[in-house]
């Protein structure tokens, strides 16, 4: 029996071609009025099966694109569709609006012995007997992320759930211009590291780098201080390139993770310009200044964010927080990583009012920071230098709490702060440690 044909709507161009694959649709409210992301099923979802030739429904749907998708000339389905199940295919999916309960509903479309009534004659139960496992609804995780850190988590999140349900939430107070290019290092740290690019050695850019550009820079009197290699300044020249044309850095962002073959979706807290700045012993500095040309080793006496109180969290960043089943606070240094997240419009509301939903990983462990000034800048700030500081630090943000194993002695203290708290291992060097510290997270 001839299946159903059905066409995908890919894109703002709305390219259409028939190709069998599955597809994730997000219901919820964007502003992209066309695009094709990934779901499987759940068995109280509705039930949406189609007739030869239809489109799903007519009405206003607007979906957006979870993991960006490509066809090559052909129509050829790319390598992000690799959950491919029996019976599933692209759906055209326009001008329909359709309310739901979770961020993220899971179904497929399954084809039997004869095509099914169309939607808006009513909806069925799923049959779960085409599935190989139970159909689950998405248990979405929006990740807060500094550097590399966050980035460590999210690969060990990844080991052990889909990394389609993972969003990481990225700061940009760190992000720069510098000869003429926008460098977003956070951004560009934890897609590096989730691509299995990032150079272990330096701690930031792109293994098996050269330095043929900074050395001339360098012979010609430019600012050669922050080492760009010559693979990561590809990045930069294509970001500044796109921004250039009116690109978001939300849509650049979704377009390198996408080149890079991600399937964590990766978000900057917000598309506006926002800039971690340091009043120090040695004067007024930027974060870059800070942090690589004095390498953190200088007093600092004031932090301050500017443009964060103008700054307005994207819609995408205020949905994932939103519509997530868990909100992480990666291990990250709270003053320069986080609070800068933090203090963009709408992200700190979000976390207070779900604040039983989110769980925070302690960046110090025994009284110091594994990496970066976090434990000197808590210092110079007047704050605890303990994970019980930190804990005070996120004060109405966070309802459990992750420590590490050698300040398991602090768990009844911080309990006294109304937070629930979990003792384990928090040092991801080790692979299995790791995943210890992603199953508790979950937990």
């Amino acid at each position: 029996m001839r299946q159903p044909t059905l066409r995908a709507v890919l894109s703002e161009d709305r390219l259409r071609r028939e190709i069998d694959a599955i597809v994730r649709i997000d219901a919820l409210g964007s502003d992209v009025d066309y695009g094709v992301a990934l779901f499987q099923s759940e068995a109280a979802a509705v039930t949406e099966e189609v007739r030869d030739g239809s489109a799903a429904r007519s009405g206003r749907f607007i979906v957006r694109m979870k993991i960006p998708v490509a066809l090559d000339a052909e129509g050829q389905r790319d390598r992000h569709f690799r959950h491919r199940g029996p019976g599933s295919y692209l759906v055209e999916v326009t001008d329909l609006r359709h309310a739901m309960d979770h961020a993220t509903v899971e179904f497929q479309y399954h084809y039997g012995g004869r095509a099914g009534p169309p939607v808006d004659e009513g909806v069925r139960a799923h049959s779960t007997r085409c599935y190989r496992s139970p159909p689950r609804v998405s248990k979405v995780i929006t990740v807060l992320s500094g550097g590399v850190g966050a980035a460590r988590l999210l690969r060990a999140l990844s080991d052990v759930v889909d990394p389609h349900e993972i969003t990481a939430v990225v700061n940009v107070g760190d992000d720069l211009v510098l000869n003429g290019l926008t460098i977003c290092p956070d951004l560009d740290t934890i897609t590096y590291t989730l691509a299995g690019l990032n150079n272990d050695e330096l701690g930031w850019g792109l293994a098996g780098e050269s330095w043929r550009v900074m050395d001339e820079l360098e012979q010609l009197g430019g600012a050669s201080w922050f080492r760009l290699g010559d693979r990561d300044l590809a990045t930069h020249l294509y970001r500044s390139q796109r921004l250039s044309e009116g690109a978001t850095k939300t849509q650049v962002t979704a377009e390198l993770c996408a080149h890079h073959g991600l399937a964590i979706r990766v978000l900057p807290v917000t598309d506006d310009v926002v800039a971690t700045q340091f009043d120090t012993e040695v004067g007024h500095l930027n974060f870059q200044e800070y942090f690589v040309r004095h390498h953190h080793d200088v007093k600092v006496t004031a932090i301050d964010i500017v443009g964060a109180d103008e700054a307005r969290a994207t819609n995408e960043v205020i949905e994932s927080l939103a519509k997530a089943s868990r909100i992480v606070i990666a291990p990250s240094n709270p003053l320069i990583s986080i609070d800068p997240i933090l203090r963009v419009g709408g992200v700190r509301e979000v976390l207070e009012r779900r604040r039983d939903d989110v769980v925070a990983v302690s960046p110090i462990i025994d009284g110091r920071a594994l990496k970066g000034p976090a434990d000197r800048l808590l210092a110079d700030m007047g704050h605890d230098v303990s994970c019980v500081g930190v804990v005070d630090f996120y004060k109405g943000l966070v309802g459990t709490w992750i420590i590490d194993e050698a300040d398991a002695s602090q768990a009844d203290l911080i309990r006294s702060r109304g937070v629930k708290v979990i003792v384990t291992t928090t040092i991801m060097a080790d692979p299995q440690n790791a995943q210890r510290l992603a199953h508790a997270v979950i937990s």
